[in-house]
């Protein structure tokens, strides 16, 4: 997963966390039939046997950010019964949730992106509606941001981000 992302000084911050955003939510499949499993909510189920539930994303997405130098954190809110992150891009902190972005039933290639880099307010409006959760995120800088568009993942590509506009149908390259 982090092949081409880890100590590539080429790569912002913003496509580190994007493409391991995708490469995420591509890997591991949510875990629909089992939720009890203790290994469901680690990153050993994501890592390993490739299905986990939200609690099991969040870790597995902290991590990989820690290995590429992104400060984030562990967000959840109990009236939901739901867990993402607080990712920390230029010190400023926005919300992803790598599960609502991870299609179920699992979609080869198929990767959305509206619950990526939000503000509190950007997240509530895709659902996270509850009012337990650490809401510090109030930049909205990328609330409408245009990989909004794309429902399939970003690659790398010779250094470069690249994504397929569905709207447009054309392969773009990522201007963050």
């Amino acid at each position: 997963m982090l092949t081409g992302v880890k100590n590539n000084p080429a790569l912002s911050d913003v496509e580190k966390a994007l493409l391991l955003h995708d490469r995420l939510a591509l890997q591991c499949e949510y875990n629909l039939e089992n939720t009890s499993d203790p290994s469901a909510h680690t990153i050993y189920g994501v890592f390993c046997l490739g299905t986990a539930v939200c609690q099991g994303y969040a870790y597995a997405y902290d991590y990989l950010l820690e290995q590429v130098d992104i400060e984030a954190e562990y967000c959840s809110s109990d009236s939901l019964n739901h867990a993402w992150n607080i990712v920390y891009i230029h010190n400023t902190p926005y919300h992803v949730d790598v599960t609502w972005d991870d299609p179920t039933l699992d979609m080869s290639g198929r990767v959305l992106h509206k619950n990526f880099l939000r503000s509190t307010t950007g997240i509530i409006a895709t659902g996270h509606d509850g009012t337990d959760f650490k809401s510090t995120p109030v930049d909205t800088t990328y609330d409408n941001y245009y990989w909004q568009n794309s429902q399939t993942a970003f690659q790398l590509i010779d250094n470069e981000t690249y994504y397929f506009n569905t709207n447009s149908e054309e392969l773009c390259k990522l201007n963050d």
